[in-house]
């Protein structure tokens, strides 16, 4: 029993000094995990990296090329996390020689992409679409693009609605469909997702043409973008082009009225808009948003009204749409 146990603990010691000869990409991709890492210092990580942690060999690199004064030491770390096989590291390297020999970069992202690491995946569907260095192959394309997506890639998510949208690859579902790709990715903060979302609602592609829809899409895309500089949408940037557009102009300058400059002229005018069956669907959450949004300052009878009558689906939507009127 005794050599048994003496066997069972030796096993154990084995698999923990050779847990970093595998090292997991998730726990330098998802924030929840990678935050951990990115939090400790350089001495710590140094620390680390010493004892043969490719996780803290790659953070230590990342964090010496971004100090600007330690490049070579960082190159000697990443060389090490690659060596000890971390994705994200060979992912690396394989973008860096991937113009002076790409043969070689390909093979070095399949390496990577076989692990299941996200990033890998995606580089390697963009040269399967432009055929460099290896076939044309849309169909591996698409479907590495899907394993990516799965995993939770919000970027792979939007690169495949741009391909459905343009007829390469099925969707597998109908939250596989472009516009619900889009929306989810938008949801997430993806700013490409949401300008494809202005489009498609200003000139109906896929869905019903809804100026107010692509107004708000418009307007989350810019408040991101613009959230610490008050007064930037006056530079002209986020004017819609075309003639036939002056309306949805409109809408997008009372947003910026609503959001930047605390209108609660605008923020009521746009409310009522989405009360009417004009210029788009009507959408009671949001207008009693905006209600609530104008009334901050007392009243707001309007939005108290609406939500009277609103089932736990659109009293979602409510505290949604609040939610982002706000900033949060």
């Amino acid at each position: 029993m005794k050599i048994v146990g003496a066997l069972a603990a030796a096993f154990l010691i084995a698999v923990g000094q050779g847990a970093e000869s595998s090292p997991d990409w998730r726990e330098l991709w998802f924030r929840d995990k990678s935050e951990r890492w990115e939090n400790k210092s350089m001495g710590e990580l140094r620390t680390s990296a010493e004892s043969g942690s490719a996780l803290a060999s790659y953070v230590l690199a990342k964090k010496l090329w971004a100090s600007g004064d330690k490049s070579k030491e960082g190159d000697r770390w990443m060389d090490a996390a690659a060596k000890a096989g971390l994705p994200q590291a060979i992912y690396q390297r394989a973008i860096e020689i991937y113009n002076s020999n790409r043969a070689e970069s390909f093979r070095q992202l399949e390496r990577a992409a076989a692990t299941g690491f996200p990033e890998a995946k995606i580089r390697m569907s963009e040269a399967l679409l432009e055929g460099r260095e290896v076939s044309v192959d849309f169909g591996r394309a698409v479907e590495l693009l899907q394993q990516a997506a799965d995993i939770g890639s919000i970027d792979a998510s939007v690169r495949l609605a741009q391909l459905y949208a343009c007829g390469v690859g099925e969707p597998r579902s109908d939250a596989d469909r472009p516009l619900n790709l889009y929306r989810k990715a938008a949801e997430a903060g993806h700013r490409d997702a949401r300008d494809a979302l202005v489009d498609r609602y200003r000139f109906g592609l896929g869905v019903e043409k809804d100026l107010l829809e692509a107004a708000a899409w418009k307007a989350k895309s810019l408040q991101a973008t613009y959230r610490s500089s008050k007064g930037a949408w006056k530079n002209g940037l986020w004017r819609i082009d075309g003639a036939e557009d002056e309306f949805l102009t409109k809408l997008v300058a009372l947003y910026e009225e609503a959001l930047f400059y605390n209108s609660a002229k605008a923020a009521r005018e746009l409310g009522e808009l989405h009360v009417r069956n004009e210029f788009g669907a009507v959408n009671l959450p949001r207008a009693a948003a905006l209600f609530a949004f104008a009334g901050r300052g007392g009243g707001g009878n309007q939005a108290a009204d609406l939500e009277k009558k609103f089932d736990a689906a659109q009293r979602a939507a409510f505290e949604k749409e609040s939610r982002w009127l706000n900033g949060r």
